[in-house]
């Protein structure tokens, strides 16, 4: 009988997450000198 691992798809779901925001946080820092570039 097969069932859903649920600590399983929790942790493929937060590590998922995890790395998008991190991902996404990255890139904004890496930006961050041309925006302010683009303020001046």
């Amino acid at each position: 009988m097969s069932g859903i691992d649920m600590a399983a798809i929790t942790q493929e779901l937060e590590d998922e997450g995890v790395a998008g925001f991190a991902k996404s946080y990255r890139e904004s820092i890496e930006n961050m000198p041309k925006v302010r570039a683009a303020r001046r």
